[in-house]
């Protein structure tokens, strides 16, 4: 190489891509070699000043982002317990329905068919009947 390094060559080299063409010229070329060993340095003590910052930031960290993992573990806990209730109230529901499925004697269904075709009016409207005055209370 007859000229210096370029600005792009500098930043291959910095960036750990060095041609052998490169490295043959840093050998015997004094002012790139001293550049990039500037620049080597700039860049090590910038390391060691954003190293330091960022120790004494997490030093300075508040308790309560430090619990973070805490909290985590207790939404976990919570969403498990939540799917373990409506697992659970879905069981209850089918056991429950279930059980009101048994068989009941003919005799025992036919009652409950005649008294609601004998009623006048639906159970949950009974209430209203009383508000109306009929021919016996008058």
């Amino acid at each position: 190489m007859k000229s210096h390094l370029s600005s792009e060559q500098i930043s291959e080299w910095m960036l750990g891509q060095r041609s052998a063409r490169a490295r043959e010229h840093v050998r015997a070329c004094l002012e790139c070699r001293a550049e990039l060993e500037r620049l080597e340095e700039a860049l090590a003590q910038f390391r060691g000043a954003i190293h330091q910052w960022s120790g004494a930031q997490a030093a300075a960290v508040p308790p309560v982002l430090v619990t973070s993992r805490p909290r985590r573990f207790a939404w976990a806990l919570a969403a498990v317990a939540a799917v373990l209730f409506v697992c659970l109230s879905v069981a209850y529901i089918q056991n429950r329905a279930a059980a009101s499925l048994e068989p009941v004697s003919d005799a025992a269904l036919l009652s409950q068919v005649r008294a609601e075709v004998s009623r006048t009016v639906p159970s949950p409207m009974e209430p209203l009947t009383r508000l109306i005055p009929s021919a016996e209370n008058q």
